[in-house]
């Protein structure tokens, strides 16, 4: 979706997720995609070669202790004028109503 001039990075505290995404990477034949392993709260902006336009969580942040913390440091990876996406579970029934 980023187009060939675009880039995607990953990010996951798992090594062997990492890995595996990795090797469906690379059997894809995807060169504009960098995975990094390792906490989000502690990788800086430099090292994950950011900023960023967009940064997209999905059921993610309902696993973190902190998850303002955690939301606010994925938010500051992204340039000013981008874009953070948090795709989360509504807990059932919510305080938007019945599903």
């Amino acid at each position: 979706m980023v187009g060939p001039a675009g880039r995607v990075v990953g990010v996951d505290f798992s090594e062997p997720s990492i890995q595996r995404a990795r090797s469906v990477v690379a059997a894809l034949g995807l060169e504009n995609v960098e995975l990094f392993a390792g906490d989000i709260h502690v990788l800086d902006v430099a090292t994950l070669n950011g900023p960023f336009d967009l940064a997209f969580t999905r059921a993610f942040l309902m696993h973190q202790a902190e998850p303002a913390r955690t939301l606010g440091r994925i938010a500051g990876l992204v340039r000013p004028g981008g874009w953070t996406v948090v795709h989360e579970p509504l807990t059932i029934p919510s305080r938007f109503g019945a599903a």
